[in-house]
């Protein structure tokens, strides 16, 4: 059956190596290899509205994972079914192919819900690799500053900025000018958490006045002296005296 990818959470270091390489899920069924992917764009697109349809029991989730997984793979096992018979294809033309949908249900349809629970646990747990990746590296504190800054400049600055309102402008248009791919590419090449990722944490500079750093709180880069400390005594003297 299906390899154990819960990868713990203080695991992060191993996590960001399988999220990079895109490591699927493999499990064997009847003689037959069956890989299930890290979900691209398209794919998270296609399986959103069936993920909604499994109405997970939040309380029940936070207390015992597992169980819950286990639950809904009782409960609405065809559903569970569809969503991991999506995530076992990776070109658009397979994905979006009934037909092969329909062959691929068929194929799943001996695994038990203990089976479907752990590829479904795996497939939750790669929706969620995004959140613990960003606090890993420090991105939440980043984005909080750099809205702030954003703020901060469009209050200022006598241009306007339009667009962004919808993922046609906050993401596919800017990965597409950023990287030069293809819309296919951005969609079904990729997988959403290696595309989120490399957008979160790309480098970007912004240039900030004195008076627009005041405003965000950011100390000029340097070190920075107590003058408190008894032992800067005689330094802050000599800076005093501007020797």
């Amino acid at each position: 059956m299906a390899e154990n990818k819960n990868i713990p959470q203080e695991d992060t270091a191993r996590l960001m190596t399988d999220a990079i390489l895109e490591k699927p899920v493999t499990f064997t069924l009847e003689g037959r290899y069956y890989y299930i992917y890290p979900p691209s764009l398209g794919t998270s697109m296609l399986a959103a509205d069936l993920l909604k349809e499994l109405h997970f029991d939040n309380q029940l989730l936070a207390i015992n994972q597992q169980y819950e997984m286990l639950r809904l793979c009782t409960e609405q096992k065809e559903v569970v079914r569809r969503i991991i018979a999506i995530h076992s294809f990776q070109r658009r033309s397979d994905a979006i192919h009934e037909e092969k949908v329909q062959q691929r249900l068929k194929d799943f349809a001996p695994l038990d819900a203990a089976e479907l629970s752990t590829v479904l646990l795996a497939i939750m747990d790669w929706h969620g690799w995004q959140d613990k990746l960003t606090k890993h590296i420090g991105l939440d504190k980043e984005r909080e500053q750099r809205q702030k800054i954003h703020r901060i400049k469009e209050n200022d600055s006598s241009s306007l900025t339009f667009g962004g309102n919808s993922l046609y402008g906050s993401l596919l248009d800017y990965a597409a000018e950023r990287y030069g791919w293809e819309l296919g590419y951005i969609l079904w090449g990729i997988s959403a958490l290696n595309l989120n990722m490399m957008l979160a944490d790309s480098i970007q500079s912004v240039y900030l006045t004195e008076e627009e750093r005041k405003k965000a709180h950011i100390r000029p880069k340097g070190n920075v002296i107590r003058a408190d400390d008894p032992k800067n005594q005689a330094l802050v003297e000599r800076f005093l005296a501007g020797t």
